[in-house]
């Protein structure tokens, strides 16, 4: 069973579809390990603590975070964790998800095609996690970590409008009646009806755009608009330079949803902001030379921190080492 398997299966089950299918799969997981039965008490305990009702009104993914996240806060009490213990909190963080998924499907409002109700949210997914959210038109967004989505509109106006902080996949419900659109830093994306991924973390110097099917339109700020094909990505910086490059078989290129990060002559400033994004720690290079340093390899989010960041040591033209401390990775030359 595929982790997102898991974490559907869990969530039908707490929200009360108890087929045997979901039953079976419970069952399934928990018997694979102490630690999984210590996350599903965790998470069962803290779904019976919410008022339902009151949370079915407002979408609020940080308070669930927040509520989940004071277990973990109890496991990092000791300073001088071993490479066990972190393991431990890395298994937390994924019960983080599955109750992210839950909250999630409170997204899903009544709708249905004759019907312009307006849906109002802000989805926000915390550092180290990813989520997938179905709009009211039937659109999915599968966020990425440290990512905020917000409707502005959708249904008013005669268009559905979204604004997006950070990285999504977009598959977006066809409907020439109510075009698509998503804000994001110094762009303004026209949707057709595709599948598309957006990449514009406040952090970062560019936006870039990368079309599976479809079509979209990117335009700027300055009304100036390009038209994407199938395969193809767009770089926009926020001086509205622009640069379209080819993608070949652009869905295998979008790694992060695949829980991987492929890199190639990547400074490792750069590196080290994936990191925080995937595993929810924060980086540190003590070395300006050394955090310009090009690494090629690659991680995936399921491999433990210890062995990525040794995999940088040993790959490193230099002789350097990391701490982790206090959920703070610190890499520096030795």
């Amino acid at each position: 069973m595929s982790e997102e398997d898991k974490i559907n299966h869990i969530a039908r089950y707490l929200n009360g579809n108890r087929d045997s299918l979901t039953l079976s799969n419970i069952n399934e997981w928990l018997e694979e390990n102490e630690t999984n039965q210590v996350i599903f008490d965790e998470i069962r305990e803290i779904w019976h603590s919410l008022d339902a009702e009151e949370e079915k009104k407002r979408f609020n993914v940080n308070e669930a975070w927040a509520k989940y996240s004071l277990w973990i806060d109890q496991q990092q009490s000791d300073k001088n964790q071993s490479i066990f213990k972190r393991h431990l909190i890395q298994a937390g963080k994924y019960a983080a998800v599955i109750l992210i998924a839950i909250m999630s499907t409170w997204l899903i409002f009544d709708y249905n095609s004759n019907n312009t109700q307006d849906q109002s949210f802000i989805a926000d997914i915390p550092l180290g996690q990813t989520g997938t959210i179905t709009l009211n038109d039937g659109s999915q967004v599968t966020l990425n970590s440290g990512s905020r989505l917000t409707s502005l509109s959708m249904g008013k106006n005669n268009e559905r409008r979204v604004r997006l902080s950070g990285e999504a996949y977009f598959k977006v419900a066809h409907n020439p009646d109510l075009p698509f659109y998503v804000e994001i830093n110094n762009i303004n994306i026209k949707v057709y009806g595709t599948e598309f991924n957006v990449n514009g973390y406040n952090e970062d110097n560019f936006t870039e755009t990368t079309l599976v099917k479809g079509k979209v339109g990117i335009q700027l700020n300055t009304g100036t608009e390009y038209i994407l094909k199938p395969n193809e990505m767009i770089r926009v910086a926020r001086d509205n330079s622009t640069e379209i490059v080819t993608v070949p078989s652009a869905a295998q290129e979008i790694n992060w949803l695949k829980n991987m990060y492929k890199f190639k002559n990547q400074p490792l400033n750069e590196i080290a902001k994936h990191i925080e994004r995937m595993y929810g720690m924060k980086v540190i290079i003590e070395d300006q030379q050394l955090a310009k340093e090009k690494y090629t390899g690659q991680f995936a989010k399921n491999e433990y921190i210890d062995i990525v960041l040794q995999r940088l040591v040993m790959t490193s033209p230099f002789k350097i080492d990391y701490d982790i401390k206090d959920e703070q990775i610190t890499i520096y030359r030795n």
